[in-house]
């Protein structure tokens, strides 16, 4: 279950999260795509120094060195437009985490980062850098295609909100799935278990479906809190009710419309409500 030099992964997973001491949501964030992307540049190095180099071992640690340093720089971003408002909401929030809290959150978190890259590790680990069959082909493509898909989705959403800010982006990706950013983080970390198929052995499988687990719960949450704030703020929008109504709220094609409950909307006013700045949503 844990090779030699297992050790490694995990304390870079350590350091890199450790931003998140600065900002408690970081450990979810930044340290989330920095862990990403420093394990994989770790391991692309660990393959070059015992001599297991293969390019398609590298092709897969560049795709997800790509996808976590992308992350990190989307995050900042993200931060960088925060409303005050939502600011001092999360200002309040960080007060009240516990020293205890934070620690806890750290480690947990870094063991997670772990065992999502597990399978990338599992394979340089167990010496099958260069045994590459077609679960590796296939798993790198979901990967590619999982990342494709999480950045058009963004640019999407920008574009749409920059036309429209007074409605969420129901265009483009969104017309399959009101969350196609996080379907795209799924199929990224589905295509990284799909690498690991032959090369994955025994009890080092619990610790690979424990990360992908994991990831599955976050994006359900993640998507269920999105939809919460959208009922929030446009549930009384009858093209947006209509919209979400018949969009799947995370899978595409896949008939599951809400994950919350949701009333009856009352007949809108000629006039709809103009959102302030501060209350305009992604």
């Amino acid at each position: 279950m844990f090779p030699a030099q297992w050790w490694i992964i995990l304390l870079v997973a350590l350091v890199l999260n450790s931003v998140g001491f600065k900002k408690y949501v970081w450990f979810m964030t930044i340290g989330y795509g920095l862990s990403v992307g420093g394990i994989s540049l770790c391991l692309s190095v660990m393959a070059i120094v015992k001599g297991q180099f293969s390019g398609w071992y590298l092709t897969l640690c560049l795709l997800l060195m790509l996808y976590g340093f992308r992350l990190v720089i989307a995050f900042l971003l993200r931060d960088k437009r925060n409303t005050p408002s939502n600011k001092k909401l999360m200002d309040n929030f960080e007060k009240n985490v516990s020293p205890t809290g934070l620690i806890f959150m750290w480690l947990f978190d870094s063991v997670v980062y772990y065992a999502i890259m597990s399978p990338v590790f599992y394979r340089l680990a167990n010496e099958h850098t260069k045994n590459n069959g077609a679960s590796m082909y296939i798993g790198i493509f979901i990967v590619a295609a999982g990342i494709v898909i999480e950045v058009v989705a963004e640019f999407q959403k920008f574009f749409q909100k920059r036309e429209n800010p007074n409605l969420p982006a129901m265009k483009g990706l969104y017309r399959i799935s009101r969350c196609p950013d996080y379907f795209g983080e799924i199929l990224v970390w589905t295509g990284v278990c799909v690498t690991g198929i032959k090369t994955t052995a025994g009890f080092q499988w619990l610790v690979v479906l424990f990360g992908y687990a994991y990831i599955i719960h976050m994006m359900l949450n993640g998507a269920k809190r999105i939809e919460m704030q959208h009922i929030r703020f446009y549930g009384r929008n009858k093209s947006y009710v209509d919209y979400a109504n018949k969009t799947p709220v995370l899978f595409p094609f896949v008939p599951v419309f809400h994950l919350v409950k949701t009333e009856p909307v009352k007949k809108q006013s000629k006039q709809p409500k103009i959102l302030k700045k501060s209350e305009q949503m992604n």
